[in-house]
This record gives structure tokens, C-alpha cells and sequence, in this order.
């Protein structure tokens, strides 16, 4: 099964009527079928920009995927339960959010988003939150995000470490009962950058069972970033993580995109460049894939409870 734990392009219907076909964009249902099994679709509320309107702006993604997905029910579906993972069926999309601003420092609407589709919440962006600290602001995890990584175990959702201090993902990998992830990141050894894992981060991650997502952003993979830079960083987490422990989050249509890689349409070139370096079948499976499949088994939920 091929995942992609992190794409931006949701956000295109505050604009844009659907997502059927985007030429314009990095991917699109069309272009996704055949490519990717498992897509995570980010909702994203800039807080800066929207200062007390991140949930009403959040809420009114949400709304317009589910109503579009409906509509486009031949190539998608929310994935939602664990049973989805074996069924057969087209392109299932996990709705994730990044930020826990959209909470408005409330336990009960994690539940309500939940009962709406979310499953996977990154705790916050960038900047120091009611749950944590971030990535360009230090602090660790308060109270309420230590309650909130609870819930979120309790109700079946992925805890994302994405965009967190280090401090806080320290107390993360220490909070989850779960297998967290980090959905789209790089290899600091490989490129300074706050928002990469250093390769203490990526081992410890890996014996908590979880899984990096590694990002096609083009400044956390080297100044002058071109496709086979993915490849350096996918293959310098294999070596710190381990070969269970890293995936692929691309961030399309959320970043810039390194050279040769234009797309979703190149995301075959991945597994050719993997398997031209050594990696075998199996092991090519579980970092396209098979990697990020086990942590959704592990955190999801059945419909029966």
C-alpha cells in the first residue's frame, strides 16, 4: 500500500470548486489513482493570518472535502476505521489538521472533529500553542496537550509531531501510548533546519514504534535541492530510524518542490531510485507505504468501538 502522510492540497477548496482535477496543483484525485493508496490531507489555518478564526475557517474545509469527496466518490473516500486499510475500494484520504489552535482549548472539540472525520492532528505550527511548544518557539507540552495526546489514544487518532520544539517531542514520545509520527520532516545530519530530526530524534522515534515522514520541501533537503536529495534523506533515516520507522510525506502543494520532482506524477520515480540503491522489494514496500500502514493499524479505530 502507498501512503503520502502530508499534502496541503485540501485547503485549495476555500477557492477552488473540487479537487477532481487540478492540473495547477501538485496532485489531485485523477492524478493520485494508480500512484498513491492512502493520502493524509492536511487542513492548515495560518493563526497569524486568522487570528479567533481558525476552527470557523478549519470547519468550512472540512465541510467542503466531505461534500466533495461525496461527490467524487469514484476515485475517493474518507478513511476512517481500521477495516478500510484491507478493503478494496478508491483512493482513501485521512483527514489530518495541523495546529491545535482549532481547538479553542477544548477537549470536546477534538471529539466533535472526530465524529466529523479527523483523524490525525498536529499538535501545533511552528509557533508555541495551548497544547505545546513549536518548532521556531520553544516550550514543552502544557497540561491541556498532554490531555489532548490522551484523547487522542483513547479515540483512535494519530498523534503528529511535525511541527513541534524539540522539548515537546521529547514529551511526546514519553505521553503516546500509541506510535506517533512526524509527517513530513527530513535528516538534520543531512540539512540543518528546525523543523528536521537529528538523528538521536529519529532513533528514539523508531523505538517508539513510529514513523517519519520524509518531506519533498526543498529547503529541508539541501540549498539546492534536487530529487536525488529525497533519496540521501530517505536513506540516512532508514540508517538512524530504522527500515520500519521511515516513510514518505511529501508536503505537495505546501512547499516548494526540489528539482525533478514536479508532482504526484513523479512519485513513481521513488521506488525506482530506492531500489537502484539496494533496497529490496520488501524493504522499498515498507518505506512507500507499508511503514505508515502499520502505525494506522495501530491508531485507528472500528466502527464498533
Amino acid at each position: 500500500m502507498r501512503i503520502d502522510a502530508h499534502c496541503d492540497t485540501a485547503v485549495k477548496l476555500l477557492d477552488l470548486p473540487t479537487l477532481r482535477q487540478l492540473p495547477q496543483a501538485h496532485l489531485d484525485y485523477s492524478r493520485l489513482r494508480g500512484k498513491v493508496d492512502a493520502q493524509f490531507f492536511a487542513i492548515f489555518i495560518d493563526p497569524r493570518e486568522f487570528p479567533g478564526e481558525v476552527l470557523p475557517r478549519a470547519l468550512a474545509v472540512l465541510e467542503r472535502f466531505l461534500a466533495d469527496m461525496r461527490e467524487n466518490r469514484d476515485l475517493v473516500e474518507p478513511l476512517l476505521w481500521r477495516e478500510q486499510l484491507s478493503a478494496p475500494g478508491p483512493l482513501k484520504a485521512l483527514i489530518a489538521a495541523e495546529g491545535g489552535e482549532l481547538l479553542c482549548e477544548r477537549a470536546e472539540t477534538l471529539h466533535l472533529l472526530f465524529r466529523l472525520g479527523l483523524r490525525s492532528l498536529g499538535l501545533t505550527w511552528n509557533y508555541a500553542n495551548a497544547l505545546g511548544g513549536g518548532a521556531f518557539e520553544e516550550g514543552d507540552l502544557t497540561p491541556f496537550g498532554r490531555e489532548i495526546i490522551g484523547e487522542m489514544n483513547r479515540l483512535g487518532m494519530i498523534t503528529d509531531g511535525a511541527h513541534l520544539s524539540e522539548q515537546s517531542f521529547w514529551s511526546l514520545l514519553r505521553e503516546s501510548k500509541k506510535p506517533p509520527i512526524v509527517s513530513h520532516t527530513a535528516c538534520a545530519a543531512l540539512r540543518p533546519h528546525r523543523r528536521n530530526l537529528s538523528d538521536g530524534q529519529l532513533k528514539a522515534l523508531g523505538e517508539r514504534g513510529g514513523v517519519a515522514g520524509i518531506t519533498f520541501a526543498r529547503s529541508f533537503l539541501a540549498e539546492r535541492a534536487a530529487f536525488e536529495d529525497i533519496i540521501r534523506h530517505l536513506d540516512h533515516g532508514v540508517k538512524k530510524a530504522g527500515l520500519e520507522h521511515v516513510g514518505v510525506g511529501s508536503d505537495f502543494d505546501g512547499t516548494d518542490l526540489p528539482l525533478g520532482m514536479a508532482g504526484v506524477e513523479d512519485w513513481p520515480k521513488l521506488a525506482f531510485a530506492l531500489s537502484r540503491l539496494g533496497y529490496g522489494d520488501d524493504a522499498v514496500d515498507k518505506i512507500m507505504g507499508g511503514n505508515f500502514l502499520r502505525v494506522l493499524r495501530d491508531n485507528l479505530p472500528s466502527p464498533e468501538g
